[in-house]
Order: C-alpha cells, then sequence, then structure tokens
C-alpha cells in the first residue's frame, strides 16, 4: 500500500524535541471530513477500529488511488455518509504517536464547505450518524484530546485560516491513553 511504510527515526518533533533510539515506526495517513451545517458538525459512533465506541467526523484511510488527502476525504466521506463532497481544504493536522503499538499516524482534517446528496450512514463503519450543535459538542463520547483541537479549530474557523492547525497527540498504551496534545 502506497500510504502505508516503516521508517526509523533517532528525532520525533512535535512542540519540543524527544529522542527515541532507533525505533521502527509504522505509518499511515487517514483523513477526516469535517462538515458543517446550520451551526452543527456531522459525527458518528465508530463500530471498529481504534476509535470504536467514539463519536468522530467521517473519514479513514488514503488509498493508492487517492491522489492526496482531499480526494481521499471526498471518497471516504461518500462511501460513510452518500454525501457527495465538491472540493475542501486541509484545516488542520494531527501527528498521532501510539508509542506501545510503534505507530506514526497523520489524520488529515478536510472541511468540505460544499456537499450535495441524502445523508445515508454506513452500517459497517458508524452505528449512528447525525448532526451536533457546535456549541453542544458531546465531547465526552469523543475520543480522549479531541475536545482540545477540535474546539480551537471550530474557533479558528470563524475567520479565514491562513494555515493549517498543527496537532500532536501523543498516546500510550492506545488512542485512550492520551499523554500529551500539543497545538502549533
Amino acid at each position: 500500500m502506497r500510504w502505508s511504510f516503516i521508517f526509523t527515526t533517532e528525532r520525533v518533533e512535535c512542540t519540543q524535541k524527544v529522542t527515541i533510539m532507533k525505533i521502527q515506526w509504522k505509518r499511515r495517513e487517514l483523513t477526516a471530513s469535517l462538515l458543517l451545517k446550520e451551526k452543527q458538525i456531522l459525527l458518528g459512533m465508530k463500530i471498529d477500529g481504534a476509535l470504536a465506541g467514539f463519536l468522530n467526523m467521517p473519514g479513514g484511510h488514503m488509498e493508492e488511488s487517492d491522489e492526496g488527502p482531499i480526494s481521499g476525504s471526498i471518497r471516504e466521506c461518500k462511501e460513510e455518509t452518500n454525501l457527495k463532497c465538491i472540493g475542501g481544504r486541509i484545516v488542520a493536522i494531527l501527528s498521532i504517536w501510539r508509542k506501545k503499538e510503534k505507530k506514526h499516524i497523520t489524520v488529515y482534517v478536510v472541511y468540505h464547505p460544499q456537499y450535495e446528496g441524502r445523508l445515508k450512514r454506513d452500517p459497517k463503519e458508524f452505528s449512528e450518524l447525525k448532526w451536533f450543535p457546535v456549541a453542544n459538542i458531546p465531547y465526552d463520547k469523543m475520543a480522549p484530546g479531541d475536545d482540545v483541537w477540535l474546539s480551537k479549530l471550530l474557533k479558528k474557523m470563524k475567520r479565514p485560516l491562513s494555515k493549517p492547525l498543527r496537532v500532536c497527540i501523543r498516546c500510550g498504551e492506545d488512542r485512550r491513553d492520551v499523554q500529551k496534545v500539543s497545538l502549533y
């Protein structure tokens, strides 16, 4: 798969430099589709994977046929929600470091201001899929750390963004064990 490979690193950069002595890290690239309408955000309860049991945006692994994060996000959104996104722009880049699994995951959050179609949940991906008021997002049902970066991103999006929000999430045992969230 084009988007998965192993690399060796002696230095990891977040907001501070952390030295990791010759550890093999598996790298993955994913997308998350940020859809907003009338001060509401589209979130779904994931069924499987690292985010099973958490509310999350539509999205998933990039495929070899994807030209980049935006096309990957458009494809994933269509598969999971039946909504056809038109264009988009990257508004956040999350670097998630899972220490125990030795995984580095990059998630490109793509905002799609235009989309069309009738919302229909993919039952293999989500147990529920619905619009939540941005003012009352149930962060307690989202993955640990999501409240920090998503609330900051939504506040920043009230005015035009000059560059994507950069987020570093360091985990211990798994995605539920968040040790630190840094924004820059």
